[in-house]
């Protein structure tokens, strides 16, 4: 089942994704790759997480995950900071510039996978956002 899951998602995320190819515009004009912005959305979600955390829930290898880093240092997208007990240690955070980038990304995402929906008939559509709520608040630990 859970293989049948994730082939489902893949191919409905494939046929309702970047109608317009704006979200892959918007990471391109701020110099951001798919692999640094899911990164950036990390730090976001878990500021002041070690960088091999990072790498470790990225499934990528430290030296990866401090290369997109550096790049996005670079870039003033984060900032990097040392552990004040353990100067090895580094964890990043992300800048105003980053959330101003984030906000931007995720609106451009939703618009596109709502064109890409409104194919779709309204009662699909509403089972559709009944079953993404009841699996987004399962997920988040909160009762049905």
């Amino acid at each position: 089942m859970n293989h049948q899951l994730g082939s489902l998602l893949e191919a409905f995320l494939s046929d309702v994704s970047h109608p317009r190819g704006r979200v892959l515009s918007l990471l391109s004009e701020q110099g951001v790759t798919a692999d640094q912005g899911i990164l950036l959305r990390c730090v976001q979600a878990q500021p002041g997480m070690p960088l091999s955390s990072l790498a470790e829930r990225l499934g990528l290898s430290l030296p990866s995950v401090s290369q997109m880093a550096e790049r996005l240092v670079k870039l003033g997208y984060v900032t990097r900071r040392e552990d004040p007990e353990d100067r090895r240690r580094k964890s990043l955070a992300v800048t105003p510039k980053a959330f101003r980038f984030l906000t931007a990304f995720r609106k451009v995402r939703a618009e596109e996978l709502t064109l890409g929906t409104a194919r779709l008939s309204a009662p699909t559509r509403r089972r559709l956002v009944s079953a993404l709520e009841a699996a987004l608040e399962e997920l988040q630990g909160e009762p049905s």
